[in-house]
């Protein structure tokens, strides 16, 4: 990975997420209108990116091992996420009410609308599948674990959390790498087909994220201020440094070990307001979060990824 091509695909990121944020200030979004968008997202694009980057690849057993690789090491650095930020939270958090909401969002990433089209971008079709095996441990362990730690009421492992973890995209995966490795791709006007969406990824995924911006900055409250330096701090900083000195020890293959450095530094989920919301606790707090975070991380990104390619490689 040339660091020009990172740097030049993080200021696409950013003017594409621009573009959302004055899209919309000019247009007043709708609730119908972000729902669209996510649909499109979750259910169209994701899952043509991730097939579209299998197709390319020749699936052999090494490729096998490689994805057990990965989601081990999504599911690893999730758990060990939620349970370091909580300990962390409760130490040094004035108001121990907001522990849960400060694990939820310091442990968990957006690996999934801006994990995955990032990894694609640097790495190609290796980075696609990487990235969406990566966000389905993520998901596992954030519709389990995650939510329990919202909601010591709700069950650890329910119904809504097979839901939840039965995704679009990691349905794509799982079913790509099954036609791929009985030889079985698409040609013609499905491949096209499938190849226009995966190139309307980044552009719609970038351009929510700055739509949500916008919508968050608009309904702001400023009363959690002090309290997100913990889980920025973490989500941004100390777990993304942690998880790179890990990699330094471990003998992944290149692409492997960059992707899981990228899905780490990933800023905090753009649907944990909601998440927040649906298990009683404090959505502004996530919304001021997300935000923040979305910002920071375009510096954070490229740098976090420069020093690991310095020290990894």
């Amino acid at each position: 990975m040339e660091f020009s091509v990172l740097i030049s695909t993080i200021v696409l990121m950013a003017i594409l997420i621009l573009s959302g944020i004055i899209l919309a200030r000019f247009t007043e979004p709708t609730m119908e209108v972000r729902r669209f968008m996510m649909t499109l997202i979750i259910n169209v694009a994701l899952p043509s990116i991730i097939l579209y980057g299998i197709f390319q690849l020749e699936v052999d057993s090494q490729l096998f091992r490689q994805v057990l690789m990965v989601f081990i090491s999504a599911v690893t650095i999730s758990v060990f996420g939620l349970f370091f930020t909580y300990g962390v939270a409760k130490w040094v958090g004035k108001d121990q009410s907001k522990v849960p909401e400060m694990a939820f969002l310091g442990g968990l990433g957006n690996t999934g609308i801006v994990g995955i089209p990032l990894c694609t971008a640097l790495f190609g079709a290796k980075g696609a599948l990487f990235a969406a095996i990566f966000d389905t441990g993520m998901c596992i362990t954030m519709w389990t674990l995650g939510v329990y730690i919202l909601n010591r009421k709700n069950a650890f492992f329910s119904w809504a959390s097979i839901k939840g973890i039965l995704t679009p995209p990691l349905l794509a995966a799982v079913s790509g790498l099954i036609l791929a490795a009985l030889n079985l791709r698409p040609t013609g006007i499905i491949y096209r087909v499938v190849e226009s969406f995966a190139h309307l990824t980044a552009p719609l995924s970038m351009m929510y994220v700055g739509l949500l911006i916008y919508l968050m900055y608009k309904n702001r409250s400023f009363q959690s201020l002090g309290m997100v330096s913990v889980p920025l701090l973490m989500k941004l900083i100390f777990l993304p440094a942690l998880v790179l000195l890990i990699l330094t020890q471990i003998p992944f293959e290149e692409t492997i070990k960059m992707v899981i450095l990228v899905q780490a530094t990933m800023p905090c989920l753009t649907t944990a307001s909601i998440i927040m919301a649906r298990f009683g606790r404090d959505e502004n707090f996530a919304a001021l979060t997300t935000l923040i975070s979305i910002i920071l991380s375009l510096l954070t990104i490229p740098g976090m990824l420069l020093v690991g390619r310095t020290v990894l490689f």
